[in-house]
């Protein structure tokens, strides 16, 4: 597994789905999305964390992986894991 700046992401994103909304700026603050400053490729494709806050306030975090065509989709469950440490050890568990 290695690590791939997030901006490599959001840039094959932008190539591959021109006219999507994915990363936003209006949709990233609509959702309260807090993004990291890497993904970590491996057997498993491209990984990386993501944290929501919901109305409530409550935050909590998913696993996303984008495909080869470019697109984002959530791995699991949403809101799966409490912390981003429990996200980032199923990323990890994900690629061994």
């Amino acid at each position: 597994m290695k690590t791939i700046q997030m901006s490599e992401v959001k840039e094959f994103y932008a190539r591959s789905n021109p006219n999507g909304h994915w990363f936003d700026r209006d949709t990233v603050r609509f959702f309260k999305t807090k993004l990291p400053r890497v993904a970590y490729e491996g057997n498993a494709g491209v990984l990386f964390v993501t944290s929501e806050t919901d109305p409530s306030g409550e935050t909590a975090y998913s696993v996303r992986r984008q495909l080869p065509n470019g697109d984002i989709e959530t791995v699991g469950k949403f809101h799966s894991y409490k912390t981003s440490a429990d996200a980032r050890a199923a990323i990890k568990s994900l690629h061994a």
